[in-house]
């Protein structure tokens, strides 16, 4: 469908058929990306003039906007929160062993990271509380407030990504299954 390089030519963007954009490492071909999933087939992508973005357009009119992963090394810190998330590390031997990490301090550690580099933008955002942070690192826009723009939209897929954000609440899923029903009943003459 469509493919275009980002302003340095180090990474391409390819939109496809099967609903999905990606990015690649332009001199090895390898992919840096998961795809980037539309509901319908994607027939643009670009990235944007600073490179930390993409836009993607989708046949049926909708447009997504990604956040891209920084191309600057990964923080200590990052490696830390792995371990940290997942209870368990790799020792010098190449063995798992249990690690035990206090998560509300480490949470507090990535509070209090200080500068505007993407990394400390992301270590911030991934400190704060996920059902009122922002739905992305670089974004203003709060979950609530996508929540809330989905709901009130006609866009089946702005319905299912505020599904997947509002896991567990029931009274969200509730208004979110009560929009589905609206947008599918027919529409009846008047009387």
């Amino acid at each position: 469908y469509h493919a275009a390089f980002s302003a340095e030519s180090s990474r391409v963007v390819t939109a496809s058929s099967d609903g999905t954009a990606r990015i690649w490492d332009a001199l090895t071909g390898e992919p840096l990306t998961e795809p980037l999933q539309h509901v319908y087939s994607v027939g643009h992508a670009a990235f944007s003039a600073d490179g930390t973005r993409v836009c993607t357009f989708s046949i049926n009119g909708t447009a997504r906007i990604w956040d891209l992963p920084p191309t600057t090394p990964a923080p200590e810190w990052l490696a830390d929160l792995a371990e940290a998330l997942a209870g368990r590390r790799i020792n010098e031997r190449g063995l798992v062993e249990t690690v035990d990490v206090d998560l509300l301090a480490f949470r507090r550690r990535l509070q209090q990271l200080e500068g505007d580099d993407p990394w400390s933008k992301i270590g911030r955002w991934l400190a704060a509380d996920a059902r009122t942070r922002t739905i992305s690192p670089y974004s203003s826009l709060t979950v609530p407030q996508y929540i809330e723009r989905a709901i009130k939209s006609r866009d089946e897929e702005a319905l299912h990504q505020a599904e997947l954000l509002a896991y567990g609440d029931e009274t969200i899923l509730a208004r979110i299954r009560q929009r589905r029903a609206e947008l599918q009943a027919p529409d009846l003459p008047e009387d």
